[in-house]
């Protein structure tokens, strides 16, 4: 195996992996590691039989026995000839082993060879949730540059009549890569140079009636979450190394394909990558290569982060750390590192998940009747003042009793009330509702009134069904019967005797 650089793409589920790492093996249904030469080297290499073999696309002229060696079993070349025999490409940088070896003619849209379809790979076959990935490397050569971009755009994979799953470059010299889901959403990255191995995975999941798509170019999410209608996925077959009808012809290597039925996890595509840079195949014992595979992972990824993932040689000792999100608390690692603190060194003895439990922050600091996390995250408020707005309404009871904006001052109506009604006093219920029964009542008591102070309400008879009034110490108390109703309205009047 040489060592280099490696750059992967990720397709779909592995299955029948090394014991080493089986969480890579679940799902996997389809693998290709292109080390046999002819129709043996594409060859399904998971579970054995006919079940997703691959076809040459272009016979015997440019698929199985090319006088340029093409197609699986190739071994490097520093001097390869391609499809236009002038044109001399370096390709001695192998990945792992043998690789799949691609080459087109750039006067032609359909002349190319070494690509290959996968008849029933299909979108009944894959489902709502599956996973692409591979390894690539686009020779730097004339055929890729040009200005006849329908011709010269290369394709890693593709449906074999659509473009549902897509992945190839969308200028004449290859120096951006597209992504398509469904027909009609797609995603530009660059930076993506060629004459060097790059790693791909596409990663598909179902979301309501949508399909989304997560891209991971060299171990990293690139973009932004595409969707599209799961209507619109209706892959027919699964081209490697060409575009629908054979066109687009990849002009470059191809290695380690594999192809999930459910949507791999971050750290896994991450372990796909590390994998390739380290010239280790997907069924590769890593025990046996003396390395291991550490996952570290959050147990809500929306609660924070974890960090030390990565395939690291044996007894080599690792940082672990756990940092939580805006609102979330750290409150221990899942066993058996439940004893841990929330960073520490761990000592690598084998492949492993290490999982940081970080939850939503429930304690109340300020004692205002909000928790720290709806403080912080849902309504912006500070979890250290229980009066956020400065409006002597504490903010758990603007959220809840008032239902005015805790961070809108309401203290000219504070102010107004305190004036003219002497009975409240900051921090008393002038309103409250009764979470019981949904109850109301009001409270009121006037300031200037030496008639009023003594007690002597009159005409104390409201005028709507189910409610009360009376009066003691100079204080009014109307009760209001119960509703669910999210709003109420009501006027009260008050005449000068």
């Amino acid at each position: 195996m040489n060592s280099m650089r490696l750059y992967p793409i990720v397709f779909g589920a592995i299955a029948a992996l090394s014991p080493a790492r089986a969480d890579l093996a679940s799902n996997l249904i389809a693998y290709y590691d292109f080390e046999a030469s002819g129709t043996a080297g594409i060859t399904n290499q998971v579970g054995g039989g006919a079940t997703h073999n691959g076809s040459y696309g272009n016979g015997t002229t440019y698929g199985v026995t090319p006088a340029e060696g093409t197609g699986a079993g190739f071994a490097g070349s520093a001097t390869f000839a391609g499809a236009e025999v002038a044109s001399t490409t370096d390709r001695s940088d192998l990945l792992v082993g043998n690789a799949l070896n691609l080459a087109k003619n750039d006067a032609s849209g359909t002349a190319g060879s070494g690509w290959f379809n996968i008849p029933t790979l299909d979108s009944a076959t894959l489902g709502a949730n599956f996973t692409i990935s591979a390894w690539f490397f686009l020779a730097p050569d004339a055929d890729n540059t040009g200005t006849a971009a329908d011709v010269l755009r290369d394709y890693v994979f593709e449906g074999a009549t659509n473009f549902d799953v897509s992945f190839g470059t969308g200028t004449a010299d290859g120096d951006a890569y597209n992504s398509w889901i469904g027909e009609n959403a797609t995603s530009s990255y660059t930076g993506v140079s060629n004459g060097q191995w790059h790693h791909v995975a596409h990663v598909f999941s179902q979301n309501g009636s949508n399909t989304e798509l997560n891209v991971f170019i060299d171990g990293v999410k690139a973009g932004s979450t595409l969707s599209s209608p799961s209507t619109n996925m209706n892959l027919a077959s699964l081209n490697i190394g060409a575009a629908r009808g054979g066109i687009r012809v990849f002009d470059g290597m191809i290695d380690e394909v594999g192809i999930w039925t459910r949507a791999l996890k971050t750290n896994e595509v991450i372990e796909l990558y590390q994998r390739g840079q380290s010239s280790l195949a997907l069924d590769d014992n890593l025990a046996a290569a003396g390395k291991a595979f550490v996952s570290v992972e959050s147990s809500d990824p929306a609660g924070g982060q974890a960090f030390g993932t990565g395939l690291y040689n044996l007894n080599e000792q690792i940082t672990v750390e756990a940092v939580p999100g805006l609102g979330y608390i750290f409150t221990g690692w899942a066993a058996p590192f439940n004893s841990q603190p929330e960073g520490f060194t761990h000592t690598v003895a084998a492949s492993v998940t290490i999982t940081a439990n970080l939850v939503q922050d429930s304690a109340d600091d300020d004692q205002d009747g909000l928790t720290n996390y709806q403080e912080l995250v849902v309504y912006l408020t500070v979890p250290d003042d229980p009066d956020t707005d400065g409006d002597q309404i504490k903010d758990g009871e603007e959220v809840q009793q008032t239902f005015t904006d805790p961070l809108a001052s309401q203290a000219a109506a504070v102010d107004y009330i305190l004036t003219n009604l002497s009975g409240p006093q900051p921090g008393d219920t002038v309103l409250a509702r009764n979470q019981a029964d949904n109850t109301l009542t009001l409270k009121l008591k006037p300031a200037t009134s030496a008639t009023l102070l003594g007690g002597s309400w009159s005409g104390l008879t409201p005028a709507s069904p189910g409610a009360s009034a009376a009066a003691s110490a100079g204080e009014f108390r109307l009760l209001l019967s119960g509703t669910s109703a999210p709003k109420r309205f009501f006027r009260f009047d008050a005449v000068s005797p």
